[in-house]
């Protein structure tokens, strides 16, 4: 299967399964649409849910590897999935596994999270869901940071800096954490005064932050 032939047909996978487990979960219908989200996560990305359940990311991330042609649509589709996964959890009542699913959708998506194939409302509108879904909770540090990343990305310039300042807190100042918050406004004081405008950060509120952030490194 050429590239292209994998990713028209894992974006068309994905349309159709969204419905049908919409549709499951309404009927009461949960083992059903868990064998659905199983049989395209076979299909799409090689791997059945015991195994997702099972692995470390990183082995699952060394199993998607080895085909590097299709990465890309891979990640897409093991980030998509496995928040549907999540969903169905949730549904299910199982609040533990819907968290233990959204985290490992967010990685997937985390790997691909600066590829121009993502930068679409098809996908980001779903990263933004599952980010939203994940702020109710304490989660990893390195959630935390992939989350501020994907704000920085989507030009959520206000919301990437209320989590900057969240990880800061939660880290108790930590000194390399400050540090990346002073290159974060250090970025953005090269964008232009529009962008900063669209992502509700106007150059004034970056040059006040930085300095607050420059006052807990003495």
């Amino acid at each position: 299967m050429f590239k292209n032939d994998y990713m028209k047909e894992m974006e068309n996978s994905l349309d159709l399964i969204k419905e049908e487990v919409d549709k499951d979960l309404i009927n009461g219908e949960i083992e059903k649409a868990k064998n659905s989200v199983n049989n395209q996560l076979k299909n799409l990305v090689g791997l059945d849910i015991n195994a997702i359940d099972t692995l470390s990311f990183n082995s699952v991330r060394e199993i998607i590897s080895r085909d590097a042609s299709y990465n890309l649509g891979k990640y897409i589709a093991l980030g998509e999935l496995l928040q549907l996964q999540g969903k169905i959890c949730l549904k299910d009542n199982d609040e533990t596994k819907m968290l233990n699913y959204y985290l490992k959708s967010l990685e997937a998506f985390y790997e691909i999270y600066d590829e121009e194939e993502l930068n679409t409302d098809k996908y980001i509108k779903d990263i933004e869901t599952l980010i939203n879904n994940l702020r109710q909770y304490d989660i990893p540090l390195e959630s935390d940071m992939q989350i501020f990343k994907f704000y920085e990305l989507m030009n959520k310039l206000d919301k990437a800096e209320d989590i900057l300042f969240y990880i800061i807190d939660k880290t108790n100042n930590d000194k390399n954490i400050i540090e990346m918050g002073l290159e974060f406004y250090n970025k953005l004081k090269h964008k232009s005064e529009e962008e900063l405008i669209k992502g509700n950060l106007p150059l004034e509120e970056v040059e006040d932050s930085y300095l607050e952030l420059s006052k807990k490194l003495k």
